[in-house]
């Protein structure tokens, strides 16, 4: 992908970045995950992800407290929007290992909530390519 490519492309995920529908969000955040961690765009990365508004993004989806016996279809058992919180935590996992220091300074300095945090912490864990590598 050219540079200009890049540009043209970021600029169409920004409407989605702007949305208030969790999968159109979520898919601006995967997307830039995948094309846009590297030295040139990582600060934009993080600047725009830093200005998610979790609070006015919507869910079709009900939260379960809890853990139930039972999966219940339409339900997470996650803050709303679990699939944007998820999205963004799996979007800092990658970037951790591909820009640690870059990543837990962003991380410190965020204003992402809390539990979004815990999520990145949690999947870096996981992550083969960082689990010996410390998140914050």
């Amino acid at each position: 992908m050219t540079r200009a490519d890049k540009v043209a492309l970021w600029a169409f995920l920004e409407r989605w970045f702007d949305s208030e529908r969790e999968f159109e969000v979520r898919f601006a955040v995967v997307v830039a995950m995948c094309y846009f961690l590297n030295e040139e765009w990582l600060d934009k990365v993080y600047e725009r992800i830093n200005s998610l508004y979790f609070g006015r993004i919507k869910s079709k989806y009900k939260t379960v407290k809890g853990k139930p016996k039972v999966a219940q279809q339409g339900t997470v058992q996650g803050a709303e929007p679990y699939y944007v919180r998820m999205g963004v935590a799996w979007l800092l996992a990658t970037a951790l290992a591909k820009f640690p220091d870059q990543t837990r300074a962003y991380v410190r300095s965020s204003n992402l909530p809390e539990d979004v945090v815990k999520l990145y912490v949690r999947k870096a864990r996981e992550s083969f390519r960082t689990r010996t590598v410390e998140a914050v």
